[in-house]
């Protein structure tokens, strides 16, 4: 058993897409990991410390590598039963490739699907484009029954991309990402070096108070509604433990389709790569020489600092992500204190047992 304690990795298994858009960080340009770093790391998750297991299986776009995205499943899943692991797997898409087969595959093995998605047609098609500038709108709405027929509700996820363009709707969008029938969302921030106006980080924070109050509201109902980060605080207090209680070698690895393996997914194509990469194969990813295994707030610091604080500074992008947990928290915070409700305490154990993205 590996000493170190890993919780989530994350697997870009290509760098290719069907999709160019334009806010998009991602170079297309390592093709599809092998099977043999996909096991590595799949070994590295399960063998590692701890019970609770998060594999996340992201892009590019999974979907144009199922063979390898159903092998990387079926394996894991196998694994997970040989270590006593608890697994959660999830995979991102734009679904525009979905069929009947891969959603029944998805059902059959317990896999929650991400959908990356804006709202309405007019702002989803205004970022979210083909290479040749034709919005995808179209085939999400027209393969979300296909999700909806195969899935559980609470395994279908939506990634909610706001970009600053966008943000005017954000409440409009959110409303109709629920008419669409989510009911699980994480919300995406795109960083934007020169968008997020001071005006515009306004218009985010009124908009995220509106949809936290409608969060705590729908939560006591028969139709619950649950962000992202109100359930990693619910189920361990990731979003305000002290400084010094949490890894990123534990919560941010990834792994990507060469074999490089780093703790944040936008050094990928940093031209200093080479700093910040903690191994170049993932059977090889430990602890740095530095770091006994215990959390001790100097050392912390300065390894959080190194290896999450390397990539570009988006400052308005930043303050906009701070204002989101911020609210997440606030929301968590409210449904504990009211935990003795039996309805509230419903939605808590929900959340404790199921939801995980």
């Amino acid at each position: 058993m590996n000493k170190l304690t890993v919780r989530k990795v994350k697997l870009a298994l290509t760098t290719d897409c069907n999709l160019s858009c334009p806010y998009c960080f991602v170079e297309q340009d390592e093709g599809v990991m092998s099977w043999g770093v996909a096991r590595d790391a799949v070994d590295l998750l399960l063998r590692s410390a701890g019970r609770e297991k998060l594999l996340s299986l992201y892009g590019g776009e999974p979907l144009l590598c199922f063979d390898l995205v159903a092998r990387v499943v079926r394996y894991a899943r196998v694994q997970a039963g040989k270590t006593g692991k608890i697994l959660t797997i999830n995979l991102c898409t734009n679904l525009l490739l979905l069929d009947p087969q891969m959603a029944l595959f998805f059902a059959r093995e317990d896999v929650k699907v991400i959908v990356s998605v804006v709202g309405l047609r007019r702002d989803h098609d205004r970022i979210r484009l083909s290479a040749t500038g034709v919005g995808s709108y179209s085939g999400v709405v027209k393969n979300l029954p296909l999700l909806f027929e195969y899935l559980p509700r609470l395994n279908i996820g939506a990634a909610f991309c706001v970009h600053p363009l966008t943000v005017g709707s954000l409440l409009i969008n959110w409303a109709h990402l629920l008419e669409l029938g989510f009911r699980h969302v994480n919300i995406e921030i795109i960083r934007d070096q020169h968008g997020w106006t001071e005006r515009r980080q306004s218009l985010f924070a009124v908009a995220m108070k509106a949809i936290a109050r409608e969060v705590l509201i729908r939560a006591s109902s028969a139709d619950p509604v649950y962000l992202n980060p109100v359930n990693w605080e619910i189920r361990n207090g990731l979003l305000t433990r002290p400084g010094a209680s949490w890894c990123p070698f534990e919560y941010f690895l990834e792994v990507y389709p060469r074999g490089g393996v780093a703790c944040s997914p936008f050094l990928h194509n940093s031209p200093d790569i080479a700093r910040y990469q903690v191994a170049v194969q993932p059977a090889r990813v430990a602890r740095p020489a530095y770091c006994n295994g215990q959390l001790r707030p100097a050392v912390c610091a300065e390894c959080r600092q190194k290896y999450l604080s390397a990539e570009c500074s988006f400052p308005g992008a930043d303050q906009v992500r701070r204002e989101y947990l911020r609210q997440a928290v606030a929301v968590a915070r409210a449904l504990q204190s009211s935990s003795r409700r039996r309805d509230v305490r419903r939605y808590l154990d929900s959340i404790r047992q199921e939801v995980c993205f």
